[in-house]
């Protein structure tokens, strides 16, 4: 049971700075008022797998937007949202048992909580933009998310399935 623990805690921490490191390569694409796709929240998919995972992209996501972002209330921010959208997945892994269903809807909730939460934290932080704006940031940023979540998120799956639950 330790051993157990100790794996999956040891997964989530890769996780975290994976998503991290993918965020630097990233670069602008990972953040900004014109796009927001951050390739790294397809690791969602992992929590399928070990829900702990979400706590790894919680603390990546917080050291992205800490160091990168907006400062602590960017990190907290989407460090909510991940955790939201984490929690959502796993609600789907309970809720939903049939594979394609499960592919198909897992990062809705990342999507909506990102669409919802990061909108404010530009609208706050970048001059430019004014509450005015609030619909078309949530729309870039709800589209974005879901790009980046499927077209990353769904490869994974499918090529890491067999694996990780043999591992985990």
């Amino acid at each position: 049971m330790k051993n157990k623990m100790i794996k999956r805690m040891t997964f989530a921490s890769m996780i975290a700075a994976v998503y991290f490191v993918l965020c630097l390569i990233e670069g602008y694409l990972a953040s900004g008022p014109a796009a927001n796709i951050r390739f790294a929240e397809g690791l969602i998919v992992f929590a399928f797998f070990v829900p702990e995972t979400i706590f790894g992209l919680a603390l990546g996501c917080f050291m992205n937007n800490l160091f990168f972002g907006f400062g602590i209330i960017d990190a907290l921010v989407g460090t909510l949202a991940t955790i939201l959208g984490g929690m959502f997945v796993l609600l789907i892994k309970k809720y939903i048992k049939n594979e394609k269903v499960r592919l198909s809807t897992f990062g809705i909730g990342l999507g909506l909580t990102n669409a919802i939460l990061v909108p404010i934290v530009l609208i706050l932080n970048i001059p430019d933009l004014n509450w005015g704006i609030y619909w078309y940031e949530f729309m870039i940023v709800g589209i974005g998310e879901l790009i980046a979540v499927y077209s990353i998120g769904i490869p994974l799956y499918v090529a890491s399935r067999r694996i990780m639950e043999e591992k985990f």
